[in-house]
């Protein structure tokens, strides 16, 4: 009885080491903004719960920061071994949901990409150029709020063969 007891000892003091050096050695997950409203593709509600932004910065297209915003179903987590770019180590973090990749130019005028990810999809995504802002951006150094919408109409579109509806409204909180 008393080896049993010992032996629960160990186990649970094993399981505790192993526990912490996996938390320090583990992804780190960064705290999400907000996301509100629908999203379905192919007819399948898909609820996403969070909203995460980097700065991007592409010279060869704007002198100003850009953005990637995620919108996702749960809390990004990223890897803790290096990457080749902070863009890779966010990309590889967004495994279901979209990305918007919001481009600033002179006088505040947007671009707007869009790319979709689901597990139904495989290794394929959706993209759209020219993804339709519902209104106003607003970008900072810390926060990328605004709405984002299938179309003017909010109809549903087809991309790739994919039927695509959203009306999504973010506050994105940036991560370094």
């Amino acid at each position: 009885m008393r080896h049993a007891m010992t032996m629960t000892a160990a186990l649970a003091a094993i399981a505790l080491m192993v526990g912490s050096a996996s938390a320090q050695n583990g992804a780190e997950t960064a705290a999400p903004g907000t996301v509100t409203g629908s999203f379905a593709l192919d007819g399948k509600a898909i609820a996403l719960h969070g909203a995460t932004a980097r700065i991007s910065h592409n010279p060869l297209v704007s002198k100003n920061d850009g953005y990637t915003v995620a919108l996702t179903p749960a809390p990004l987590s990223f890897d803790p071994r290096p990457a080749e770019t902070a863009g890779d180590r966010f990309d590889k973090a967004v495994t279901a949901g979209m990305t918007l990749e919001i481009t600033v130019f002179d006088k505040g005028v947007l671009d707007c990409m869009l790319l979709i990810r689901d597990p139904s999809l495989g290794e394929r995504r959706i993209l759209k150029t020219g993804a339709c802002p519902a209104g106003a951006v607003t970008v900072g150094p810390d926060r990328v709020e605004g709405t984002v919408m299938t179309s003017p109409d909010g109809k549903e579109e087809t991309l790739s063969g994919h039927k695509v509806s959203y009306t999504l409204r973010f506050n994105a909180r940036v991560v370094k």
